[in-house]
């Protein structure tokens, strides 16, 4: 939220741009677009990019894209917390390699 306050105060574009993200961060990067005056078209979401998605719902399939979320409280999704327990998992193992 600061960058989006700089941003507004030079009255530039503000552009959100993903590194390896999840979909936690897709909803969050789409609750804060959704505040910002002056969002850049050139926008990006990343979580595609992984195995599984650690959310369930909602959707995260742009459409035409765009990605456009109902909004819900706090930054709108739920868990699966299958996908959570089996990214633990592998974790662990990982750990003892």
């Amino acid at each position: 939220m600061t960058a989006v306050a700089i941003s507004e105060g030079a009255g530039v574009t503000l552009c959100i741009h993903s590194s390896m993200t999840t979909g936690i961060t897709t909803c969050a990067e789409h609750d804060i677009g959704r505040r910002v005056a002056k969002l850049d078209n050139g926008n990006q979401i990343k979580w595609q990019l992984l195995r599984d998605n650690v959310i369930a719902s909602p959707c995260l399939e742009p459409k035409k894209g765009a990605l456009s979320l109902e909004k819900w409280q706090a930054l709108g999704f739920e868990l699966d917390h299958d996908v959570v327990a089996k990214a633990a998992k592998n974790h662990r193992e990982y750990q003892g390699a």
